[in-house]
Parts: C-alpha cells; sequence; structure tokens
C-alpha cells in the first residue's frame, strides 16, 4: 500500500522500538530520542536525490485513550512535500489528518497501517501546515508515534 518511503520509515522505527529498552523510569524520553536517531538512518532520510527532511522529526509518547496530537510546519508554498507518520509495533495503526493553518483540509491518509502518508502539493497550503495524528490502541503502557516531513525534489 505504501512505497518504499514508508517501508524504510518503518523498518527503522521498529528496530528502534524494540531495542533494549532502559528502566521505565527513563523509557519517555529514550524513546523519543532513539526514533528521532533511527528516523535519520533510514533510506529516505538518505535519498538526497528524491527527498530533503525539512527540519526534524517530531516524536511523542502517549498511552490509550490519548486524543490527538497536532504537529505544525513551516513550509515554502511554492514546494511538494510529503507528510510521514508512524506508529510504533504496538499500536494497532495510524491516521493522520492535514490541513492549512486556516484549517483547509489538504488530505488525510486513515487505515490500520503503522504509516501514513500525505502528499502537499505547491500552493495548496500557505506557509503552515497541520498534521494531526490519531494512533491506534497501544497494546503497553507507552507507545511511539513520529512524524516527518520531506521536500520533494524529483
Amino acid at each position: 500500500m505504501f512505497g518504499p518511503l514508508a517501508n524504510a520509515f518503518f523498518a527503522a522505527i521498529t528496530m528502534a522500538a524494540v531495542a533494549m529498552a532502559p528502566p521505565a523510569s527513563a523509557q519517555g524520553a529514550s524513546l523519543i530520542d532513539r526514533a528521532r536517531a533511527a528516523l535519520a538512518e533510514t533510506e529516505t532520510f538518505q535519498d538526497k536525490e528524491t527527498f530533503r527532511l525539512v527540519g526534524q522529526p517530531k516524536a511523542i509518547t502517549f498511552k490509550n485513550n490519548d486524543e490527538e496530537t497536532e504537529f505544525l510546519f513551516t513550509i515554502d508554498p511554492k514546494k511538494d512535500y510529503r507528510l510521514l507518520g508512524y506508529c510504533d509495533d504496538y499500536c494497532d495503526g495510524v491516521d493522520m489528518f492535514a490541513e492549512t493553518a486556516n484549517g483547509d483540509d489538504i488530505g488525510k491518509d486513515q487505515g490500520d497501517e503503522p504509516t501514513a502518508e500525505i502528499d502537499v502539493a505547491p500552493n495548496a497550503s500557505g506557509s503552515k501546515v497541520k498534521a494531526s495524528l490519531y494512533p491506534g490502541y497501544c497494546a503497553r503502557d507507552t507507545c511511539i508515534a513520529a512524524v516527518a516531513l520531506f521536500e520533494v525534489l524529483q
């Protein structure tokens, strides 16, 4: 369903999420740090000919019944972008919605996959894009979700 971009993203986060965990007291911040480090090593981040990471990935930890998490990105409205959302192996899928700062719809990706992708077309959003992430059911005390913004170069 998703292309190599999502597969590389998913593989890196999965490896980070299942890595040896620190004590529970330090686990929250450490998961976020490990997710960011894992994302930086993915094929997507290394593919400089097709995608350029804009800023840093934004990662959160969450528990069951948490509401949506919103992430705001600043973009150049003349360029193409892709939002990539992820929820770890302990989630029951992730839904992502994108809209302009004024609340106009850009796109959505819903399903029971661990990744979500939304393409942002030029002039579709002004200079701000809001990505709303809805992680699925979390099968443990804390799960991790992340969103990254890429400029499409080709």
